[in-house]
Order: C-alpha cells, then structure tokens, then sequence
C-alpha cells in the first residue's frame, strides 16, 4: 500500500507544473494516494481490549481522589490577611 500510494503521488507531482491548475480529479487521486500511506503504514489493525490497559498498582487502588484535603499556606496566611488595611477604590 505504501508502494502504490508514493507511486500515485509521484505520478501527480511529475504531473503537475508550476502553472496547472489542480482539478477535482487530481485532488481526489491525492486523497486516494494519502489514505493509501496512511493506511500502509499502519500495519497490524488490533482490536483494543481492557485487559490490555496496564494494571494500576496497589498504592493507588485505595486512593480516593474525591476525598483528598489538602493543608496549604494559605490557611496559615488567613490571619495576616485579616489584619491587613482594605485595598483602596478606584
């Protein structure tokens, strides 16, 4: 399939001048070409499975994002914040 879609697209661009203009026809044998690379080049089609995804570990199957709390600075800074004058208007 890569073969015959560089072919294609060497027959295209030995086809092609500095001055053509690009019909429909030219367009869609270019489409044609590049799915044709594409889809050689992707070699074995391979169904996804779940037993394929990797398996977690043990540390984090008990782990519960959700219920996570988290102790930041800013609980330490609420007081400084308190006792600072208000920003003025504008």
């Amino acid at each position: 399939l890569i073969m015959a879609g560089l072919a294609m697209l060497i027959r295209i661009g030995a086809y092609l001048g500095p001055d053509v203009e690009i019909s429909y026809a030219v367009q869609l044998e270019m489409l044609v070409a590049v799915l044709l690379l594409l889809l050689g080049g992707v070699g074995d089609w391979k169904p996804i499975r779940y037993s394929d995804a990797p398996k977690p570990l043990w540390d984090t199957g008990n782990s519960r994002s959700d219920l996570r709390v988290f102790s930041h600075r800013g609980q330490a800074m609420q007081s400084l914040r308190e006792s600072l004058p208000p920003p003025p208007s504008s």
